[in-house]
């Protein structure tokens, strides 16, 4: 075909002429990838990037007009761009010389061009132009579709690894349960839904009366199933859509196998014969067995599964659908070429829900959704979880985009803190597996929360050696669970006011044969994120169970553990059963084994995790709390769940010795615990100084390297001399431990109470007496400094002046057997043996008679 010579003169003057019928009439240079469209004045305009065009998915290396010149022929696509449907049609010519596309564009509706109403004189001039025959090229009034006459013509010389017959084989009408024979309407439709799924380079072809080919150019071999699938799935839906054709029948035979269009019709052709007669189906050549089975008919409930193209809340594209194109894009990397995906995600997003209401949440989402297709308007953008976004970018500036974004969250942030985090993968690899390089995105967006000095992350060498280290996790954990490479490492928990070991907990220690000590940071969350961590926590209780038992049989003490628990336990087994049946197996009272949560382990998506818990309580377990203060929502949480024990974070004790707020914090939330009935632990103590403070405020339970490490086996504890407490004890010791040395009167030190006392108000003392002798267990530092201005310079010398004071002797005396001290200066707390404990009040100190 020659093509159309002309100048630019009378370019222009044929562009005029045919832009009152085009949605957009523009010349295209291939070589350097830019058009040009009219001006105002008529002339031709300044050059723009051809893919500013339309939409987001034109390639320069596969623009249709890029192709039109290369091949010197016409090149049409259909195109659908924010629910509008284009025709773009392209014409090779010459202007002064050069070889130039001239590009036409028309909205498309029902599969019918408008310019076939008025503008029928336009488009002939324009074949007579071209000089062209447009009836032996396309199929007679489906646009964009190639006729049999036209494969025929060139089928000798097509080569192709990929094609396909789509043969629409019935139509229901509305008030009919027979099949009715296929009209025109019906397959036009089906055409202009087909196209929307094909790129530039394929081709759709009317093969036979009811029948289409489908060629693809260039598409990987494990996708090429799934776009079939996609392909039949929306023409289904397409005709019913249209409102007037309740359900259709559509079968596909493919062949995947390089070779002539020809041959692999042949084939194509004995596939769709079997796919016409098992309904449900496409059939590959020679691959039934291998076949995917999809819905026949419109409106079957299946289908919903195979058509999610748009997020119904914020309009972006699906995950699934957003990661096919991005595999394509990836496929087309040239060299030099960067293609940057990236994975956002609005931490603490279930804060703003709960403030604000679930509603203003799904605001904030289409709102952030919005910026972020403003952003990345030429990309592809999905949301791909409740608050996680993903993006695929050739821009440079994507970290400036991506930090715009996050200044916008931050303006609409209402009092919630909020915050947008990000991380980016570079791929410059055509062979990379698009779930790989957003996986590592994740893995970079992952890396920076919880901080605020850090809002986008570049997947680099480090996050690569870490990713590494995940893969050898997930890999031989089997291994490394049978071979015991994963055992409990045991860290004492101590009583504050007797320094006598009274739990223990278990922490889980990866020493792996070729690795050394694996971090548990890289282990918990890698096989959280797998969900393997029910595997991995069941054989710490299986261990622990084994100790304590290897222990007991030996004759040897022991005392409670703590073992710790993930979320994900508890959708991913029964874990209550599952932990019951090691307890059983094992022999051992559950109140040896003490279950430990997060903050974090209360999902708001897991509904029955309270009533999991509350089976624990039930059957004699204790539930502790981890990590208290270190989240958003754990006063919201002791409201709705019963603890035992609340360890309260180690981040409030760093810096305790300077910063007064810490210690005021520490202070009410041991308050808090002892007027609910919930024993505290403060872990990640120290120093002395912390240790002291603790126990003057009456923090029942301390852990941290002030007393000991985490080491292997329950009693192997090298250079530390700790005792344990037995198990006789341990009531009262508990006993002592919940009175609540920072109230005001001694009746609400030894009862909880919902009263509101002054958090330093009253000096208060815990002392025991062995019918003869006082000695102090422990007291606040408001009775430290009233023993101060009492004149005693130690406690030891008060103490003494107690035991020898025959008065306080009687009263403690006629206490113990029964009766009350009506004066309220000394109550008596708990029994064991001959040994009492008595909390005492300042009152007492004048009984001495000014004793010494």
């Amino acid at each position: 075909m020659s093509p159309q010579r002309m100048t630019t003169e009378e370019l222009e003057r044929t562009m005029r002429t045919l832009e009152p019928v085009y949605e957009l009439v523009r010349v295209v240079d291939p070589s350097i990838t830019q058009g040009q469209t009219l001006t105002n004045e008529g002339a031709l305009g300044l050059p723009h990037r051809c893919y500013d065009l339309l939409s987001k998915e034109r390639r320069c290396k596969n623009c249709i007009s890029a192709r039109t010149v290369a091949g010197q022929c016409s090149v049409s696509k259909f195109e659908v761009v924010d629910d509008n449907a284009f025709f773009i049609s392209t014409r090779y010519i010459e202007v002064d010389g050069k070889p130039r596309s001239l590009e036409l564009v028309q909205r498309v509706d029902n599969g019918t061009l408008l310019s076939d109403n008025d503008g029928d004189s336009h488009a002939t001039s324009l074949n007579e132009l071209v000089e062209h025959d447009e009836q032996a090229r396309y199929a007679d009034d489906i646009p964009s579709v190639m006729s049999r006459a036209y494969l025929d013509e060139g089928i000798n010389a097509l080569s192709s690894g990929h094609v396909a017959l789509m043969r629409v084989m019935s139509v229901i009408q509305p008030d009919s349960t027979a099949a009715q024979p296929v009209d025109a309407q019906t397959l036009k439709i089906v055409a202009a839904s087909a196209l929307t799924h094909m790129r530039t380079a394929d081709t759709l072809v009317r093969y036979a009366d009811d029948t289409f080919a489908i060629l693809f150019e260039s598409i990987p071999a494990h996708l090429f199933r799934e776009r079939l699938a996609q392909i039949r799935t929306q023409a289904l839906k397409a005709v019913q859509r249209d409102g007037t054709l309740p359900a259709i029948d559509i079968a596909i035979g493919g062949v995947t196998q390089e070779g002539l269009v020809r041959d692999l019709l042949v084939r194509a052709e004995q596939a769709l014969v079997a796919a016409s007669q098992v309904t449900r189906r496409i059939v590959m050549h020679e691959d039934d067995a291998d076949a995917m089975p999809i819905p026949a008919l419109v409106g079957v409930p299946e289908l919903g599964q195979h058509e999610r193209h748009l997020d119904a809340l914020t309009k972006l594209s699906t995950v699934g659908v957003f990661r096919h194109a991005v595999q394509e894009l990836v496929d087309l990397l040239e060299p030099n070429d960067v293609l940057h995906v990236a994975h956002m995600d609005i931490e603490n997003f279930k804060a703003f829900n709960r403030a604000h209401g679930l509603p203003e949440g799904d605001l904030l989402l289409v709102d952030l959704a919005n910026a972020i297709r403003g952003e990345f308007a030429e990309d592809l953008v999905s949301r791909c979880g409740v608050d996680t976004f993903e993006v695929a970018t050739k821009a440079d500036d994507v970290r400036d985009r991506i930090e715009r974004l996050c200044t916008y969250l931050d303006s609409h942030r209402r009092g919630v803190a909020i915050l947008l985090k990000a991380g980016v993968y570079d791929v410059r690899d055509p062979n990379t597996d698009a779930r790989l390089a957003l996986d590592r995105a994740k893995i970079a967006c992952d890396s920076i929360k919880g901080r605020f000095d850090q809002t986008v992350c570049l997947f680099d060498g480090k996050l690569e050696r870490l990713t590494t280290m995940q893969s050898y996790v997930v890999h031989t954990l089997d291994e490394a669970l049978a071979s015991g490479y994963i055992q409990p490492y045991y860290q004492a928990i101590v009583r504050s006011f007797t320094s006598r070991v009274c739990s223990m907990e278990a922490l889980s220690r990866w020493v792996d044969p070729t690795r050394g000590m694996i971090s548990p940071a890289d282990v918990i969350p890698t096989l959280e994120r797998c969900h393997l961590i029910h595997n991995h926590d069941l054989h710490i209780v299986d261990c622990v169970c084994r100790d304590l038992r290897n222990c007991l049989d030996a004759g040897e003490a022991v005392v409670p553990i703590s073992v710790n628990l993930s979320r994900l336990d508890f959708e991913l087994c029964d874990i209550f059963e599952q932990i019951e049946d090691i307890v059983s197996r094992y022999r051992l009272d559950r109140s040896l084994l003490d279950i430990e949560v997060t903050e974090s382990t209360f999902d708001d998506s897991n509904t029955g995790f309270h009533e999991q818990i509350e089976r624990f309580r039930s059957a004699g377990y204790e539930i502790w709390m981890d990590d208290f203060g270190s989240g958003y929502s754990t006063l919201n949480l002791l409201k709705d769940v019963t603890f035992d024990v609340l360890k309260i974070d180690m981040q409030f004790l760093k810096g305790l010795e300077r910063n007064q707020n810490s210690k005021e914090i520490i202070v009410s939330v041991v308050n808090m615990c002892k007027r609910l009935g919930i024993r505290p632990l403060a872990e990640g103590v120290e120093t002395p100084t912390q240790f002291a403070f603790l126990r003057s405020i009456g923090c029942e339970m301390i852990q941290g390297y002030l007393f000991s490490r985490p080491q292997a086996g329950l009693h192997h504890r090298s250079g530390e001399s700790l005792v344990m407490e037995s198990l006789a004890d341990r009531t009262y010791f508990e006993s002592i431990g919940r009175v609540n040395l920072l109230s005001q009167q001694t009746e609400e030190a030894v009862s909880p109470t919902n009263g509101d006392p002054e958090l330093h108000g009253m000096p208060l003392s815990i002392v025991e007496w062995n019918g003869s002798r006082v000695e102090f267990f422990t007291m606040n530092e408001a009775y430290q400094h009233y023993l101060h201005d009492k004149g005693y310079e130690s406690v030891e010398n008060a103490q003494r002046a107690l035991n020898n004071n025959a008065q306080v002797q009687s009263l403690l005396q006629q206490i113990a057997s029964g009766r009350e001290d009506t004066s309220g200066a000394v109550r008596l707390v708990a029994r064991r043996g001959p040994s009492i404990a008595f909390l005492f009040s300042p009152l007492h100190l004048e009984l001495e008679q000014g004793t010494g």
